[in-house]
């Protein structure tokens, strides 16, 4: 895993390597509670959906870490159906929540438009709408200028980041071991990473 400092993960066009982001500061996020009201701490509980084992270790280390500020959080573990029931009751996701997003193709489009612009489906249902980020992207979409796209998607990224509509955490790598004789090795950038219909057992040619 790469730590994350925006949507953009390394490797895609307009990644921005020096690029601060996010970063642990107990401190200011007492200050900011205090600021927005919440001198004395908040108190949450969230339903999480129990079938997304994978990401719940680490939401429970975030759960921790948010206590150390005075984020007070009481998750409490519900099945998929009842999960989605509740989230459509309410019109959307929980206060907090962990997920993710694959690529479908490796462009800053794919991230910027197809997550966050009006147009794009809001695919992780953030609820969240900037007339600049979509005038930004929609200028890096009509361009046919690499640098040119380069720079307007980092002002997208930005601007997203400051915004923080979600938190990044981290860009996950892939990999499939496998021995010399199985051919046809190809890696999709979404889940499954290999299909095992284009595979098969030879020998490599020189």
């Amino acid at each position: 895993m790469t730590p994350a400092k925006g949507i953009l993960p390394p490797g895609i066009l307009g990644y921005k390597s020096d690029r601060k982001g996010y970063y642990y500061d107990p401190e200011k996020a007492r200050w900011l509670l205090g600021r927005a009201g919440f001198g004395s701490g908040l108190d949450l509980k969230i339903a999480l959906d129990e079938s997304r084992k994978s990401q719940m270790q680490e939401f429970m280390l975030l759960i921790e870490m948010f206590g150390k500020v005075g984020i007070r959080i009481e998750p409490e573990l519900v099945n998929h159906d009842e999960f989605e029931s509740r989230r459509k009751r309410t019109g959307g996701r929980p206060l907090l929540y962990p997920t993710g997003w694959y690529a479908d193709y490796p462009d800053p489009d794919n991230f910027l438009f197809v997550v966050f612009h009006k147009e794009g489906g809001d695919q992780l249902q953030n609820r969240y709408h900037s007339d600049e980020l979509d005038a930004l992207v929609e200028q890096a979409r009509r361009s046919m200028d690499v640098e040119e796209r380069v720079v307007v998607y980092q002002k997208a990224e930005d601007l997203l980041v400051e915004d923080a509509p979600c938190v990044f955490l981290y860009h996950s790598w892939g990999m499939a071991p496998h021995r010399p004789e199985v051919m046809g090795m190809k890696l999709s950038l979404t889940p499954p990473m290999v299909r095992p219909e284009h595979l098969w057992i030879g020998k490599e040619h020189h």
